[in-house]
Order: C-alpha cells, then sequence, then structure tokens
C-alpha cells in the first residue's frame, strides 16, 4: 500500500515475526504520531527491517520501520515516493 502521509515506510510487527525477518535496533526510538496530532496506540518504534523491495522492475534495499499497526502488512511512505518518483497512471 502507498501512504503519502506516511513519513516512513513501514511494516507490520506480526508480518515480520511470522517470516522470521532479522530486526535490527533504530539509534533512537521515534515516536509515531497520527494525522491528527495525536501518538499513535502502538508506542514508539525500536526496531526496523532492510529489505530487498522490486517494484516496477526496479529492485532495492530499503528500511521499513517495524510497528504493531494492522492497517497493512507494509506501507510505502513518503521517503518511498521521494527516492523513487514513480509515475503514477490515476
Amino acid at each position: 500500500l502507498i501512504d503519502s502521509g506516511c513519513t516512513d515506510s513501514i511494516i507490520d510487527e506480526a508480518f515480520v515475526r511470522q517470516h522470521n525477518i532479522s530486526t535490527k535496533p533504530l539509534p533512537t526510538r521515534v515516536i509515531v504520531s497520527n494525522a491528527d496530532g495525536t501518538k499513535n496506540h502502538t508506542g514508539p518504534l525500536t526496531e526496523y527491517v532492510t529489505l530487498r523491495l522490486t517494484v516496477a522492475g526496479r529492485t532495492e534495499l530499503m528500511d521499513f520501520l517495524v510497528t504493531g499497526q494492522r492497517e497493512a502488512r507494509i506501507l510505502l511512505g513518503h521517503d518511498w515516493l521521494r527516492r523513487t518518483n514513480p509515475n503514477i497512471n490515476w
């Protein structure tokens, strides 16, 4: 799922655990805020994963913050949009 309102790309913690994906500690905890400015119920983020991502034939290594959100397994955030500048055909 692509979410331009999500500052960083994220991955669901349950998905990470289910697939035995190795995590790394973040150098500093990340406080997650919702669109309305309230703090997210999942609490601060403390881990990330690096995955190989292929979209439209382009493959790259990308970091994803591990979060307890369950809206989608992976959200490609604003960081991915800026990095790849995809041509979206609406």
